[in-house]
């Protein structure tokens, strides 16, 4: 499942395909975001669906941080998958890109980062077209890089989104807005509603007898209306990678509301 990639302080641009895990059927319209906005911040997201929502709920200060954790254990127990990329909304740059992946080319020493099964299918695209000096029939090579990693990864497609903040060094156009049609207020009552529906699964999981039936139960939890990238590669949750993305989260947070000296 998913698109995203970009350039620091250049572009980003993401699909809005989700898929249905353990099956091959997928929805191009679907209320759970890819990228959110919260703090100034930019979130980018690829993976499972309830692995999103769980860290855009403590992204949003929708849960604390001892829900969180909770969560995320039962997220990395059932090997659901969770990369994301945080930029800045006035420029575009990478504030921190420690759950993504690096493409093994830069252009013009400049790295390109993505995410999702499809996003190193863009990436190829994109820096081939500009290292030829071509430009894609879509006239953007943005938009062709898109269409292209959706041909390479049935779990790519639907609206294309594409912020740009410089675009005279790329063979790039202004397109649709990553965040079109985000609202916060209303997005945080969405997450509100997901997290509290999840709890009552989990609820009714613990109640079961045998540690095999909670197994069962809580599998079925994720498998109902979740949604997958079917892409062994991508990076699954851990506890570790949880710990460390909470670290990295406080100390950009304590930053920020560090006095001038």
């Amino acid at each position: 499942m998913t698109t995203v990639f970009g350039i620091n302080q250049h572009f980003w641009a993401a699909d809005s395909r989700w898929t249905f895990i353990g099956t091959h059927h997928f929805s191009d319209a679907h209320d759970t975001r890819k990228a959110i906005l919260f703090d100034n911040e930019i979130m980018l997201y690829a993976g499972d669906e309830i692995a999103i929502i769980v860290d855009q709920a403590w992204s949003m200060d929708v849960i604390q941080i001892d829900d969180y954790l909770r969560l995320m254990a039962m997220v990395s127990e059932h090997e659901q998958k969770l990369e994301k990329l945080v930029i800045g909304l006035g420029d575009g740059s990478i504030i921190d890109h420690q759950d993504s992946n690096l493409y093994p080319k830069s252009i013009n020493n400049e790295p390109i980062f993505y995410l999702g099964s499809g996003g190193v299918h863009a990436a190829d695209f994109f820096y081939y077209t500009h290292r030829k000096k071509k430009l894609s029939n879509l006239g953007c090579n943005l938009e062709g890089a898109m269409r292209y990693a959706s041909v390479k990864d049935v779990a790519t497609g639907g609206k294309r989104s594409i912020d740009i903040w410089q675009s005279g060094r790329y063979l790039v156009r202004q397109m649709n807005n990553l965040l079109d049609e985000f609202d916060q207020l209303r997005y945080t009552s969405y997450l509100r509603t997901k997290v509290d529906y999840l709890y009552q699964e989990l609820e009714q999981t613990e109640m079961t007898k045998t540690a095999a039936e909670k197994r069962s139960a809580f599998s079925s939890t994720f498998r109902a209306g979740s949604f997958s990238s079917q892409e062994a590669g991508m990076r699954k949750v851990t506890m570790s990678s949880v710990i460390s993305r909470i670290e990295r989260t406080a100390a950009r947070k304590a930053a920020k509301t560090k006095s001038p000296d």
